[in-house]
């Protein structure tokens, strides 16, 4: 039924983004989803976010909630362009797939600046944040794979169909839910 299909998801997800990379190189796991959401947030959560939030433009009403939460994950989002030197130096030789490639991980990576800077300044807390940023690796990007499946079953066909629109119901609920969010009354006006 209709769970199978989203145990399948869970699993699919699971094994592309915890057991076969651990399998393949342990200390790159335990990077990307200790090390890296510590050491990250600590510096682009604590040390940027911070002083703008004791900043005198910020107490004066200057500066809201928003801009800062959309602007500082900006310099979260250039951290992560030296993936494309490294590419390059290891021989991909597709300048263009690289400079595409590294485009949409600065885009995906400041939209998530964005929400765990928004976390933080809501919370407070650097651990709750820590931990969103290391699910959020385990996770990996959205898959939309199910987008493409396909069945050969007949009476398979129906429940395939909602669960495709399930699913796409639910990513336009959670990224208009993630816009809107931003500006809710209070939060705009710090």
């Amino acid at each position: 039924g209709g769970l199978s299909l989203m145990r399948l998801y869970i699993s699919d997800n699971f094994s592309r983004n915890v057991s076969e990379p651990f399998a393949r190189n342990k200390w790159a796991v335990i990077r990307d989803i200790v090390i890296a959401p510590i050491t990250e947030e600590l510096t682009f959560r604590s040390c940027i976010v911070t002083p703008f939030l004791y900043s005198q433009d910020f107490q004066d009403g200057r500066i809201s909630l928003a801009i800062i939460s959309w602007c500082t994950p900006f310099f979260f989002g250039i951290a992560h362009l030296h993936h494309a030197i490294k590419r390059l130096r290891q021989g991909d030789s597709n300048v263009k797939l690289v400079l595409l490639s590294s485009a949409f991980q600065f885009l995906y990576t400041t939209v998530f600046g964005a929400y765990a800077t928004f976390c933080f300044m809501r919370t407070g807390s650097i651990y709750g944040v820590i931990l969103v940023h290391s699910f959020c690796n385990f996770m990996g990007l959205p898959s939309v794979h199910f987008l493409f499946l396909e069945s050969n079953n007949r009476s398979s066909q129906g429940e395939l169909k909602l669960f495709k629109w399930t699913c796409s119901v639910a990513y336009l609920f959670g990224m208009l839910s993630f816009w809107r969010g931003f500006y809710s009354p209070q939060w705009i006006t710090s």
